[in-house]
């Protein structure tokens, strides 16, 4: 039992462990200078990991890697989360699904587009949509999304943004100046 004054007209009693020994019943004549009492020393230590196909959401537990709970103890249990950094214009959710922006030019979504799109790991995709895709389309490829096991991956879902060209060729503007006028002319504008 320990009091303590807090101020001119209050006293405070604390029950609690001995701060000489915390309740071991035993304390230093001469303290350690390299743990100051606590028993342990903190230490850096590397290690290799290997990560298998859908471990991304779970947690690895790796015996007797962790801290020590008591002085005299032996170590507890290392827990690593697996997570994922997105890179800008990707994103990814609970399920596996994984969501890329890809800017494509308005003619292109109008005409029909193929192109060839880098998978985040680093495979080459090659991905056709028909004419007419509005902004903000999202197409919908299976099996091509994250590793929920070595076999199973859930969808990669790419979804088309129109970017404005800026650099329209004399040429290119003519063609545009005559798309409208034949859309004036079949008074659709």
């Amino acid at each position: 039992k320990r009091t303590v004054q807090q101020g001119p007209f209050f006293m405070e009693q604390i029950l609690g462990p001995c701060q000489k020994c915390n309740g071991s019943g035993k304390s230093f004549s001469e303290p350690c200078r390299v743990c100051n009492t606590s028993g342990t020393l903190s230490k850096e230590e590397s290690f290799t990991l290997d990560i298998a196909k859908g471990s991304l959401f779970k947690a690895t537990i790796l015996n007797g890697m962790g801290n020590h709970v008591e002085k005299n103890s032996a170590p507890g249990h290392l827990m690593i989360e697996i997570g994922l950094i997105p890179r800008q214009g990707m994103q990814f959710d609970q399920d596996y699904n994984l969501y890329i922006d890809k800017s494509i030019d308005p003619i292109a979504a109008l005409v029909g587009y193929e192109s060839e799109l880098i998978h985040p790991d680093g495979s080459k995709l090659n991905v056709k949509i028909k004419k007419s895709v509005s902004h903000g389309f999202i197409y919908k490829m299976n099996n091509k999304g994250l590793p929920k096991s070595e076999k199973d991956y859930g969808s990669l879902n790419i979804r088309f943004l129109y970017n404005t060209p800026q650099d329209l060729s004399q040429e290119e503007e003519q063609i545009l100046k005559s798309y409208m006028e034949s859309r004036k002319r079949r008074e659709l504008l």
